[in-house]
């Protein structure tokens, strides 16, 4: 790997990180309200790891790092309407309380493992809606894919 190709995948992480943390606000707020000190940890952990994972597709060459980070983008401008976060969190708190029985809404916060495991079935989702708004950007506006410059062309 050259330099400049390092520092290029280097800046990918960067781009990453600031747009995952675009995307945090909306889903901390209500996962805040969710869960209290054990539940907190296992969400703060759910969040490193889809965090990393996203750095892990920023590491690797090619198109998926940049459909994500420029659908990302498009994710988080959603907070504004809020939709797609609540609607997945929701989901995502009645399906852990579905395989569980530990939390209806209004049975208490979520342990470790249940923030934890909310945190990873709302942001996987989330994850994947930035791929394909990214897939589709791309797809139907090429001009979007030749401004986002990469290396391995």
């Amino acid at each position: 790997m050259s330099d400049e190709t390092a520092r290029t995948d280097w800046k990918w992480s960067v781009w990453w990180s600031v747009v995952y943390a675009a995307n945090l606000p909306v889903a901390l707020f209500f996962g805040w309200v969710a869960t209290e000190q054990g539940g907190r940890f296992g969400m703060a952990a759910g969040v490193a790891v889809l965090w990393t994972v996203g750095l892990a597709v920023c590491a690797w060459p090619g198109r998926l790092r940049q459909v994500l980070v420029v659908g990302g983008w498009v994710v988080a401008l959603s907070q504004l309407i809020v939709l797609p976060h609540i609607f997945v969190g929701t989901f995502a708190l009645g399906s852990w309380g579905s395989i569980t029985g530990a939390y209806s809404g209004v049975d208490g916060p979520l342990t470790e493992v249940g923030g934890f495991a909310v945190t990873l079935m709302t942001g996987q989702p989330l994850i994947l809606l930035a791929l394909v708004i990214g897939c589709i950007m791309f797809k139907l506006w090429p001009s979007v894919a030749e401004e986002v410059p990469d290396t391995d062309e």
